[in-house]
């Protein structure tokens, strides 16, 4: 899980992040969250949800919860035992990313007195489709239950107002479902939508007839921890594909007092043209809350733009260059979840090898030994680029891990549905204590010499006592007190030179050095 993509867009990729603010005095300070865009031409449209309550969330250990509700809470108004939405309407300016002119959807023409808590549209997407807007979001409060549908509210914006003239509530062949929400429209597929994502269920919805159809249904379900749910509209990604963001919760019980808990988080999902899923990115999270939740992702000339909602409470919106944004995806988000176009179509996007190659080798062996159990740490020329460069050494060509003999019950079988391919799997020398397999990514191709293109496992004899470093976003073990490992191996480590080390050390153990009580088990 790739923690805080914000701080990884902004600092490695030049994006920028603003808040969307609307003044007070519209909202009586209450949170505007989860906000959609659209893009026509160079306009930017925006909806906000403005919620007339304030959630509140217990993060980190959550030791600060509610007495009455636990880690998660709402909390609405004294004079009012409600949970209402609006929607506010505004242009955005294309240059700072800032509300131009804030207007309420009027929907008092078309409201009834609500049946249930939750009040109002819900998460609502702004589309454009038949030359009409539509605000297409969920409403809960029509029902004593808080039985929840789609609805299509059509909108008109006007300079001075915002007004809604028509209102479709959408129902589904299992009448008997209690809430359908967060359906991911189509933009060049009017009145499409992805229904559900794993398996991908498409749906068309008839706005006379008020109901929708089934046109797709995969018969391909994705092995992940949690319900892939809906998000952001599907926008054209190439000339054969679409993209768009998803969520997932985990809903959790383990707070002492039983209540409600959650955690959100999200992921990029490239589709084909024909609805089948191309490429499903590592999960993520945008600024490390509990609670955040993203409908919005459109592109905007050059770049991608990105609102989401932060705790109910408040929103921002990303930008980022388009093509940095696909480096991203296939480099600090990679998954092993590639379906018809392996890592070819990394290589295709990105010819700087030694930012991304390393990372997604490093990052699969990583994968593959957590999920057989098999402990490992950085080594040699990785483990002082680790330290020293915060990156990868400068004409370096391989990746160096090692893992305890003891530890080593590997089962390489496997290794292909991890991307990766044996190269050599032999002791170093007769003599030596130590095995090695070399491996390398599957379908990349050959990088040039001068750039890594090989991961080296060491097994051996010894193992040091382990602690965790964050290295390209990702925790790693590494030798306890890697400093005084790196000056066993190299001596004055901090200058850069061409040694490549005291390998007798690594053969014999560290025994009587300075680093041997560093040392957890030694069988040299």
């Amino acid at each position: 899980m790739h923690e805080n993509l914000v701080n990884t867009i902004i600092n490695d990729y030049n994006g920028t992040i603003k808040p969307l603010i609307i003044p007070s005095d519209l909202t009586n300070g209450t949170g505007i969250t989860n906000p959609s865009l659209l893009v026509e031409g160079d306009k930017i449209h925006i909806i906000m949800r403005h919620v007339e309550y304030t959630l509140y969330l217990s993060e980190g250990e959550q030791k600060y919860q509610s007495d009455q509700a636990g880690p998660l809470s709402y909390y609405h108004r004294e004079d009012k035992n409600e949970l209402r939405t609006n929607n506010y309407y505004s242009e955005l300016d294309p240059e700072t990313l800032e509300i131009k002119n804030p207007l309420k959807v009027d929907t008092s023409t078309l409201d009834s007195p609500p049946l249930w808590e939750f009040i109002g549209l819900e998460d609502a997407r702004l589309i454009r489709w038949d030359n009409k807007y539509f605000l297409c979001g969920v409403r809960r409060d029509t029902t004593i239950s808080g039985k929840g549908r789609m609805e299509m509210s059509e909108i008109l914006i006007n300079d001075d107002n915002v007004i809604e003239v028509n209102r479709d509530r959408i129902e589904v062949p299992n009448k008997e479902s209690y809430c359908e929400k967060n359906w991911m429209p189509i933009i060049d597929k009017p009145f499409h939508f992805i229904k559900w994502t794993n398996p991908t269920e498409v749906v068309q919805v008839d706005l006379e007839q008020k109901n929708c159809k089934q046109v797709y249904l995969s018969d391909k379900v994705y092995d992940l921890p949690f319900d892939i749910r809906g998000g952001s509209p599907l926008i054209e990604w190439t000339d054969d594909s679409y993209i768009c963001i998803t969520h997932e919760v985990d809903l959790t019980l383990k707070n002492i007092n039983g209540f409600k808990n959650a955690d959100y988080y999200h992921r990029f999902i490239i589709f084909n043209k024909d609805y089948s899923i191309q490429y499903i990115s590592d999960h993520f999270n945008f600024m490390t809350a509990k609670v955040e939740f993203c409908i919005s992702l459109v592109k905007y000339k050059n770049d991608i733009l990105i609102a989401f909602g932060f705790q109910d409470n408040c929103s921002y919106i990303i930008k980022i260059n388009r093509d940095k944004l696909e480096k991203l995806i296939y480099g600090n988000l990679y998954n092993n979840i590639i379906t018809d176009k392996p890592l070819q179509l990394i290589k295709h996007i990105n010819d700087d090898y030694r930012n991304t190659y390393p990372i997604l080798l490093l990052k699969n062996i990583k994968n593959f030994l957590d999920d057989q159990n098999v402990p490992f740490w950085l080594d040699a020329g990785t483990l002082l680029g680790a330290v020293r460069d915060k990156g990868f050494i400068k004409g370096d060509n391989d990746i160096d891990i090692s893992v305890h003999q003891q530890d080593a019950n590997i089962n390489i079988n496997k290794l292909p549905e991890y991307g990766l391919r044996i190269l050599n799997l032999m002791p170093l020398e007769d003599c030596s204590p130590m095995t090695y397999i070399q491996l390398e990514l599957d379908g990349y191709g050959k990088p040039n010499s001068e750039v890594i293109s090989t991961l080296d496992i060491y097994i051996h004899t010894y193992k040091p006592y382990l602690e965790k470093i964050t290295f390209l976003d990702i925790d790693y073990n590494v030798p306890k007190n890697p400093e005084l490992f790196l000056t066993q191996v190299y001596g004055d480590w901090k200058v850069p030179s061409k040694y490549t080390g005291n390998t007798e050390l690594w053969e014999c153990g560290f025994i009587d050095t300075e680093y041997s009580k560093y040392i957890e088990i030694n069988k040299y």
